[in-house]
């Protein structure tokens, strides 16, 4: 069978693999589509750390059962449409006794300890699937994975009409998240500097939030909420979607509270109208192009130097024709071409020898001709790595 298949950090292709024989207590899927993470990106990338490689990546499942266990516990049969929980866990020890099972001593995450589903077949516990409706579409039951992530912070949070609300990550978990908050007019949402035009327009015009554009991590969302708050603008609560959540009633600790479904009640709606939860995203327009490019520093003091870069690109880009330097930016350098419809932002990472580009445009052709624009500049510094730029 075909499966989409890690050798290393950026290598990527379709590789024939043999499907495993079945273990006592699994099912054998077939699956019908996958979604994308960012993890599968930086598996890609070689910037997670917890992946081990050669690797089939995919965690975000959906696929129909071809056989299943008679005696499984769920009542599962063949010909299901079913979504994996992709989180293996061992199931004895501590953690897991007390239900903690993510913090499971052996966790393994599919596509990253072990081989993920991004195959034609896929084996996997018949416990740790979940049926969905048979009406369901294929490509919306991957969906399943990320929005629970996103119930999970909310479930742990009491968020009432008239709270504000920062967001961190301006993916799918994010917007899903900040969707959930816009039942409360006006609330205030924090997003990280990679936000795209598109998402803040939609944020603040389709939603009526009010956005701000942060830094990227979630301690420095969590302190720019204290800031706002101090500032006199109503910041009651601060959530990094992955599930760290912050209120202000709990001094801003990295601390949960009680269990908010909106989504789920949300879904349900409009499931009886006969919509999905895509019609959620009605009105959000995405960037024809989307690159990323990590630019690493060859120089001692890499902190240093990456200022040196950012500062100098400042003067570079000041009174340059078509370059128009966000006002709203607050990690790096953010600038806009309106003739190519797009932006990028150079900033140093948060903790490696690295200058994360992004450059986004609404034009075909648009990403390349606005890295035309910048590279000139980039060639003049000489302990910036250039060699990964096409």
């Amino acid at each position: 069978m075909k499966a989409i298949y890690m050798p290393e950090p950026w290598q990527i292709g379709i590789k024939e693999i043999q499907q495993r024989p079945l273990e006592s207590g699994e099912a054998l899927i077939k699956i019908r589509s996958a979604g994308i993470c960012g993890s599968d990106i930086n598996a890609f990338r070689g910037t997670n750390g917890l992946v081990s490689y050669p690797r089939v990546i995919g965690h975000e499942l959906a696929g129909e059962i071809l056989s299943v266990p008679e005696n499984n516990p769920k009542g599962l049969k063949p010909g299901d449409r079913v979504t994996v929980d992709p989180y293996l866990y061992c199931g004895h020890c501590y953690p897991c006794s007390i239900g903690r099972t993510n913090c499971c001593n052996d966790l393994r995450v599919l596509g990253v300890h072990v081989d993920g589903g991004m195959a034609e077949t896929f084996a996997h516990p018949a416990n740790m699937l979940v049926k969905v409706p048979d009406d369901m579409p294929w490509d919306i039951i991957p969906l399943a994975e990320p929005l629970t992530i996103a119930l999970h912070g909310l479930h742990r949070l009491q968020l009432k009409s008239g709270e504000h609300l920062a967001i961190s990550g301006a993916g799918p978990i994010g917007l899903l998240a900040a969707i959930v908050a816009a039942e409360a007019p006006g609330s205030a949402v924090v997003t990280d500097s990679v936000t795209s035009a598109q998402l803040a327009d939609f944020l603040t015009g389709r939603l009526g939030l009010i956005h701000r554009r942060f830094k990227r991590g979630y301690k420095n969302v969590i302190n720019e909420g204290i800031r706002l708050n101090q500032e006199g603008t109503p910041c009651l609560l601060a959530i990094e979607t992955s599930g760290h959540a912050a209120m202000g009633e709990n001094y801003f600790l990295d601390d949960g509270a009680y269990v908010a479904v909106k989504l789920l009640i949300q879904a349900a709606r409009l499931r009886r109208e006969g919509r999905t939860l895509g019609a959620l995203l009605e009105g959000l327009e995405e960037p024809l192009e989307a690159v990323e490019y990590r630019l690493p520093i060859r120089a001692e003091d890499f902190r240093a130097y990456g200022q040196q870069v950012l500062e100098g690109l400042e003067d570079y880009a000041n009174g340059r024709p078509g370059w128009q330097t966000a006002p709203d930016n607050c990690e790096g350098l953010r600038i806009s071409f309106p003739e190519e419809k797009g932006w990028f932002l150079l900033r140093m990472s948060l903790h490696d020898p690295l200058m994360p580009l992004n450059i986004e445009s609404s034009r075909p052709g648009g990403t390349q001709a606005i890295l035309d624009l910048l590279r000139p500049f980039l060639a003049r510094w000489k302990e910036l790595n250039l060699s990964r730029l096409p």
